[in-house]
């Protein structure tokens, strides 16, 4: 993703993700209030902005998610691992941010869908390289 968009966009692209996840989550917790339990902390927010940059960016690219051996393309990983950790919250009763983790996510969707145009040539050369 810097090699698409450069140090100073990434960093702030990164950082305003982080700060939407942050603001749903709390927005959030007005119409779920048994978020009120559970505490927002950490990146994972701007990462999940990141994973849903590269969604719309690249999503052919192969990636490798904890505990399985074979490479799949982030356009299926990435609904799986939100999934995946709503299950987990839910079974397990264990206080995971989900609506961060969705509100990273739809910051990285949304710029993803602004910058698909902007910077195609970089994405196809990027995709060549790493699909």
């Amino acid at each position: 993703v810097e090699r698409i968009l450069g140090k100073r966009r990434y960093f702030w692209f990164y950082m305003i993700s982080g700060l939407l996840a942050g603001l749903l989550f709390v927005l959030s917790s007005f119409i779920f209030p048994s978020d009120l339990d559970t505490f927002a902390v950490g990146a994972s927010g701007a990462l999940f902005g990141l994973v849903g940059l590269l969604v719309l960016l690249t999503p052919n690219l192969p990636v490798f998610v904890m505990f399985i051996p074979i490479p799949i393309k982030i356009k299926y990983a990435a609904p799986g691992i939100l999934i995946l950790l709503w299950l987990i919250s839910i079974t397990g009763n264990v206080p995971i941010g989900n609506t961060a983790h969705l509100g990273g996510l739809l910051t990285g969707l949304i710029y993803g869908i602004y910058l698909r145009n902007k910077y195609r040539k970089k994405i196809n050369y990027l995709s060549r390289h790493f699909s």
